[in-house]
Order: structure tokens, then sequence, then C-alpha cells
């Protein structure tokens, strides 16, 4: 555990000496890391520093070159994102990945059907108990993210920052309680990332749910994060409150600029 963690809740995420090495590169290269329930934890990093491969490792879509990866104590090594996803974890991406053909809706529906139909199969229920109670859980997924005006639109006529809510909702529509956000505002204008955000920690506080998220926007990082963790190179080089991280002399060196930091305070 990190001196600078903060030691409340229990921990709901956990990396044990991860690594991924693609040949002689290490992607990532031994990753300890504990996250708390209801924790708001920006990963932070340079280009390259090994943040989005975290990030696979975490949801399924890579394989682990060694260490272990636990959501609530269960090692989840091997096993699909699908199924780390029913577990509770749900991610997002850098660029959206939608279904650009098909309208907002029919976009939010498939996800809702999919997590519904597991549900149901596990349970020995219908998927919903009838047209309405799925009219309605659209509804309230789009109202959500601030989309229902944009209900009927095609997917790919949306602006980018409708995209990434769009996708947020999907996601949320999947009932994760860990949250995997990679670069949320990326591609958005300020005041789309301020939009972003604001309905992203909405949706935190909201459902109570435990948060991770990338992004190069530091004025973005330090109004949200609680806890900070900067990588470098695969690896963990700083760890704290964010506080803490703009007076770390190292993190100024390899990420934020001496410059950066001073404009932070």
């Amino acid at each position: 555990m990190s001196p600078q963690e903060d030691t409340a809740g229990r921990v709901v995420l956990e990396l044990r000496e991860v690594k991924r090495h693609f040949g002689g590169i290490r992607a990532v290269d031994g990753v300890t890391l504990t996250v708390r329930e209801g924790a708001v934890v920006a990963l932070i990093g340079p280009n390259g520093a090994g943040k989005s491969t975290l990030f696979a490792l975490m949801m399924g879509e890579l394989g682990l070159s060694g260490g272990q990866i636990l959501l609530d104590g269960l090692d989840v090594r091997g096993l699909s994102p699908q199924k780390r996803s029913r577990l509770g974890i749900g991610r997002t991406f850098q660029t959206p990945r939608l279904f650009a053909g098909l309208s907002v809706t029919e976009n939010l529906g498939i996800a809702l059907l999919a997590h519904r139909g597991e549900t149901a199969r596990r349970r020995g229920v219908g998927r919903f108990s009838s047209d309405l109670s799925r009219e309605q859980a659209l509804e309230r997924g789009l109202e959500e993210v601030g989309l229902l005006e944009q209900s009927d639109l095609p997917a790919a006529s949306l602006s980018q920052g409708q995209r990434k809510r769009l996708e947020l909702a999907m996601v949320l529509g999947l009932e994760p309680r860990v949250l995997l956000l990679d670069e949320p505002t990326a591609g958005m204008g300020v005041n789309e990332r301020a939009t972003i955000m604001e309905l992203v920690m909405g949706a935190v506080k909201r459902r109570g749910l435990t948060m991770v998220f990338t992004e190069h926007d530091m004025e973005t990082v330090f109004a949200h994060a609680q806890r900070m963790v900067v990588m470098d190179r695969g690896a963990i080089v700083a760890d704290g409150t964010p506080e803490r991280i703009r007076l770390d002399r190292h993190v100024q060196e390899i990420y934020l600029g001496t410059d950066t930091a001073r404009e932070a305070q």
C-alpha cells in the first residue's frame, strides 16, 4: 500500500506486481496498486508510460506477463472482458466504440439488452418485464447523460462530446461498480470537457461508484481527482493527493513541466 493512500473503505480493485511485456519492451513493469471503494483516482503520465496498457490489462483485453489483478478479492486472471464486466468493471475508450449506423437509442438498447440478457439467464427471468420498462430504462439512461433530445439521431452524427456521453450511458447501463475511463475529455473543447466531467462525477456520486481515469488535461485532473498515480516507463513513480503530486519535483520533470506545476498552484 502506498503511504499516501487513503485507508478509508474496503479495497475493491487490487493490482499485485502486474506486468505486460512485448518482446523486450516492458510496457507495464511490476505495478502494484490498491483502489478503495468510492475513490476517484487519476492515472497520469507521459505518452508511452503504460496507462492504456494497464487499463487493457485490468479489463482483460490483454493477458498478463506476470502478477495478479483482483476485484473484491477475486483473482480475475484469465477472465474475458465480458466476464469482468459482469463482475462490475466498466470501461470507456479514448475513441468511443459505438455502432455508428445505429441511433443513440439503439446503441444504448444493445448495451442494456446485453446486460439484462445475462442477468436474465442467471436469474431465470425475462430481460425486461415489459416494453414500458425497457422504454423507461432507455429514457433514464439518456437523460442521465443529457442525450434525450438526440435519441433518434444516428451515432455517426454526434459531436465528439456527445459520443463520449453516449459511451458513458452504455457503460453505466451495465451497472458497474468500478469505472475505468480512458481519456474521458479527449478531443473536446473547454466547455465540453466541463460538461462530460460534471456528468461523470454526478453519476459516480449518485451510484456510489469507484473510478480510475486517465487524462492529459491537468486542469481536469486537479479539479476532480482525490488521488493521483503517476506512471513513467511502465512503472508507478509517484502516488498521492493532488497537492502532494503538484509539488513533486520528479513528476514536474517527467510530465507536468515546472511551468505547468506552478500554474496549477
